[in-house]
């Protein structure tokens, strides 16, 4: 019965069948034949980019690109705070004047070309047709504002104008910029100065700025804040627009970020550690990115305070350099490279590479030596060691941390670990007279040694020299080749009194460099993306997969 009633379906069907192909024109009923062809394009339209182009009928815009970072940034204000995270906004929504390519080669920007008729002069040309997201002009007058503001409210970006004399407007794209000194260096510390708008700050407020900032970068602000940004692509860029239009940048914090790129959460996360790293590299459905980059480790003493706040003695041990030698040469980096980065850290003699002008190739690591550690321990009256708080940052660092804290305890000094939330870390270490006497840092260094040395090591003479100078180090030789090299045009003059200064300063011993660390990226399936030496992750230069199932792919399967 179910054979005899198959064949009786399948002889209905192919009755049907030849009912449409071959009778249709015998239908002599107008109305049949509009009910035809109305009933056949409409399945047709409906049916067919389902059955035969499914990527074209779900085509439409991809879901925004979502960008995970470790560290909340302070603001949205691009002059706050001068670190990673800070920047990583900053430079999606703004323009420098002046910026650098991936090997760090200084670039024209915003400004597009220089002239220097004098030692003492500079003379700057501005792009026209420039706009800020709100459609006005970006002109002299926003860069001079911009500096003006910087120099009055804003100290960590203030040291970019140490030898600054005068600055004036000469026309609406030209302005000129008038030194103290001859400065080689000038053009170096005017990349990551960002120009804001003028008109709009002193129209809107401070206030209004920070919740919704303009600025002529390749992305407009959208919503949010500094936990979770929502940005969207500037079609009127000056440049040539980035090929995202939609962007997500949250703050996970660094243990979460493994699971949110697992789960969808996001498409980026540069957060992960060297296990997750390996996990993903096996994983189909995720790229496993690794690149060396230009963050450094570096273990922090105050050198400075006679109490210092959190040693357990009267008398600050820090003080002494010998004391912070013994704690050099009793920490073993390749332990900690091994267990903490797979190996793939490279350890360091200071807080550079060999990429970055004024590096000293002279200055070796320091080699372990406990019993050395422990002699020097006893000449400076420490053999008995001490107790001490080692604070750092919540994430990667702690397990570099308690590391330490084992390794020291072979020369006495007891260390007790105690994280810090990463943006709470931050605003306290800023503080004048903060309350870290041993601390696990970052810093990403720059092209040059100048930011480096006049920030983390020049002394706190003044309200922009030595801002980052969380050790409360001074040397007054280490000042004088900083300003030696600042009003030297001469490079390989310049270079020398860098070299000098590096040298000088890893013999005091205020920090101990640990490592170049390497930045493991995870990427979703979907993003197409080779990360640069620089930890400050640029959207414009980050893409979705192409959609290899392409209308024409899917012709050529139907009709091959």
């Amino acid at each position: 019965m179910h054979t005899a009633f198959n064949r009786l379906v399948v002889e209905s069907n192919q009755k049907v069948f030849c009912f449409f192909k071959s009778k249709f024109d015998a239908l002599r009923s107008e109305y049949f034949k509009t009910v035809f062809i109305f009933i056949f394009c409409l399945s047709t339209s409906v049916l067919l980019p389902s059955i035969f182009f499914p990527d074209l009928a779900a085509a439409k815009d991809p879901a925004p690109l979502s960008i995970a970072i470790s560290s909340e940034p302070a603001s949205l204000n691009p002059h706050k705070k001068r670190v990673v995270s800070d920047q990583m906004l900053a430079t999606q929504m703004f323009d420098e004047l002046i910026t650098s390519d991936n090997n760090w080669k200084i670039i024209p920007s915003l400004v597009e070309g220089w002239s220097n008729p004098d030692e003492l002069t500079w003379i700057f040309k501005l792009r026209r047709n420039v706009r800020f997201h709100n459609g006005d002009l970006l002109t002299s007058r926003d860069v001079i504002f911009s500096i003006d503001r910087i120099r009055s409210k804003y100290k960590e970006y203030a040291g970019s104008f140490t030898t600054v004399d005068s600055y004036e407007i000469i026309d609406d794209y030209t302005f000129k910029i008038k030194t103290i000194k001859p400065d080689g260096l000038l053009l170096t510390k005017l990349t990551w100065i960002f120009i804001v708008p003028e008109k709009y700050i002193k129209t809107a407020g401070e206030t209004e700025f920070e919740k919704n900032p303009i600025g002529s970068g390749p992305y407009k602000f959208v919503s949010g804040n500094t936990k979770k940004l929502q940005l969207k692509l500037n079609d009127n860029y000056w440049k040539t627009p980035a090929g995202i239009k939609d962007v997500i940048i949250q703050y996970v914090p660094q243990a979460d970020q493994y699971q949110a790129l697992l789960n969808g959460s996001v498409d980026i996360v540069s957060g992960i550690s060297s296990d997750e790293f390996e996990k993903l590299k096996s994983n189909p459905e995720f790229h496993a990115v690794y690149v060396e980059s230009s963050m450094f480790y570096y273990l922090g003493m105050d050198v400075k305070r006679e109490k210092t706040p959190k040693v357990e003695l009267d008398q600050n041990p820090f003080c002494n350099q010998k004391v912070r030698l013994a704690v050099a040469k009793a920490i073993d980096l390749d332990e900690i490279n091994k267990a903490v980065f797979n190996s793939l850290a490279v350890p360091a003699s200071q807080i550079a590479n060999n990429l970055v002008f004024g590096f000293n190739p002279e200055i070796k690591i320091e080699e372990r030596n406990i019993e050395k550690a422990k002699s020097l321990m006893k000449e400076a009256g420490y053999e008995s060691g001490f107790k001490v708080v080692l604070n750092t940052p919540l994430g990667s660092r702690e397990k570099i941390a308690h590391m330490l804290a084992r390794q020291l305890s072979n020369i006495n000094i007891q260390v007790q670990v105690q994280p810090v939330e990463t943006k709470l870390f931050w605003n306290s270490i800023f503080k004048e007279d903060h309350e870290f006497s041993f601390f696990l840092a970052g810093w990403g260094v720059d092209r040059s040694m100048d930011r480096t040395l006049g920030q983390l090591f020049a002394s706190r003479t003044g309200e922009t020299q030595g801002k980052i100078n969380f050790t409360m180090y001074s040397n007054p030789r280490v000042d004088e080749l900083i300003n030696l090299a600042n009003g030297e045009k001469n490079e390989d003059k310049q270079q020398k009194y860098f070299q000098e200064a590096v040298a000088v300063i890893m013999s005091d011993k205020p920090v101990i460099p640990l490592f170049s660390i390497p930045a493991f990226y995870g990427l979703s399936k979907r993003v197409e993306w080779n990360p640069p030496i620089d930890p400050v992750i640029q959207i414009k230069y980050i893409k979705f997969m192409e959609n290899k199932n392409s209308l024409l792919d899917s012709l050529k399967g139907i009709f091959k």
